[in-house]
């Protein structure tokens, strides 16, 4: 029986790989879960391992080939399997085929292994791309790090000597100014927002959400659990869970616009959060928030976002709602852009002391932050939206509701 070698998605709205190294020869046996070869996106590398036992009967794209995600790299077969009919760009013709293609792409290389004629060269994928946006021969590269690596440094030593006058991303003149080329993840952006913007219709829902309680079991928390600063549960995990909880309980906001005439109800609740990253934003995605603890919570959110900063990680699993919190850049309001084909974005801003009319007609000093949700109106009315919005206003004014 043979069985494809799917090109790995590699997270959320990649359209396309690059093979960067077969490790195994045609006709040679492999191991079901044996790394068989390398595959570059535009965020990372990582191994694809070999869907079952038997020979590498037929590679399908060669090393320094792209293909499109989910398209047939290779063959897996007995030596007496025919593989008459499977070509160069089919698709994974069943659910099968992707849930082992997601089942084998997990293992993420910090380097990119590159095969040259009579030389090996070794690239980290962010210098690589640094090195091909600014049209850097990377066989002319000396490495400095480990075994010979080339690393970040040394791209940007050799565009300083070539006099380079931006160090990621070309720079071209242009009347009254310069034009700098964009790098992918910029490029990117710019066309899912611009495609959000023209094709989604937005409207916005405000409100005051009473954060004092929330702070004060956050304090209790780190203080009970000694954490230290790096390891401090942070406001934005209570939002997280807040928001998860509430996509839970509103089954018609975790959805996508389909079509004129279906909707999406998605079953799993992912929340992507916003990170800001010096090449533009990144969205890295926690899957089921809802169902963890707040501490467990805190803890993943704490590494999945620290390691796409450091450009290590990518999330795999598509994103179903979207938090952007400009709490920490001292903002009062801002609304922001629904990332299709989610269905809505909370906007965060920034906690402040305000004076409050209390129950009883007192007066007291809350900390107040505003949100402001980003809703896709083909999918959600107006009710639902406040409803849904209110509902993460009474969890947040609740917080020990958050804990487990």
């Amino acid at each position: 029986m043979i069985t494809k070698v799917i090109m790995p998605q590699g997270g959320q709205d990649l359209e396309k790989g690059t093979v960067v190294r077969w490790l195994k020869q045609e006709d040679e046996p492999v191991k079901k879960g044996e790394i068989i070869c390398e595959v570059e996106t535009e965020k990372a590398v990582f191994e694809v391992e070999a869907p079952a036992d038997g020979y590498l009967r037929k590679i399908v794209v060669q090393t320094g080939m792209e293909a499109a995600i989910f398209s047939v790299i290779g063959l897996v077969g007995d030596p007496s399997d025919s593989i008459e009919g499977f070509t160069e760009g089919d698709e994974a013709s069943s659910e099968q085929d992707k849930d082992a293609q997601n089942a084998g792409q997990g293992n993420r290389l910090d380097k990119a292994t590159i095969i040259s004629p009579g030389k090996k060269i070794i690239i980290s994928p962010k210098a690589k791309r640094i090195a091909k946006e600014n049209q850097v021969p990377i066989n002319k590269l000396k490495g400095t790090g480990s075994l010979g690596r080339i690393v970040v440094e040394d791209v940007l030593a050799y565009l300083d000597k070539r006099g380079a006058k931006d160090k990621y991303a070309s720079v071209k003149k242009t009347p009254g100014g310069q034009m700098l080329l964009m790098g992918k993840i910029k490029q990117v952006t710019a066309q899912r927002m611009s495609l959000s913007k023209q094709t989604v219709p937005h409207f916005y829902v405000t409100l005051a959400v009473d954060m004092t309680r929330a702070l004060k079991v956050r304090e209790e928390i780190n203080q009970e659990s000694n954490l230290s600063k790096e390891e401090a549960v942070a406001i934005n995990d209570f939002i997280i869970k807040a928001c998860a909880l509430a996509l839970n309980e509103f089954k018609e906001i975790n959805a996508s616009f389909s079509d004129k005439e279906h909707i999406i109800l998605w079953e799993d609740i992912n929340i992507g959060i916003a990170v800001s990253h010096k090449d533009g934003v990144i969205v890295p995605v926690i899957k089921h928030p809802h169902q963890l603890p707040l501490l467990a919570l805190s803890k993943q959110i704490r590494q999945l976002v620290n390691a796409a900063r450091e450009g290590k990680q990518i999330s795999i699993v598509p994103g179903r709602f979207t938090i952007s919190n400009l709490g920490m850049h001292n903002v009062d309001n801002f609304s922001a852009i629904i990332n299709p084909p989610e269905t809505g974005i909370l906007a965060v801003s920034t906690i402040r002391k305000t004076i409050g009319v209390m129950e009883d007609n007192s007066y007291a000093i809350r900390d107040m932050m505003n949100l402001t949700l980003s809703i896709d109106h083909r999918v959600c009315d107006g009710v639902l939206a406040c409803k849904f919005i209110n509902r993460i206003k009474d969890l947040l004014e609740t917080p020990k509701n958050l804990l487990n």
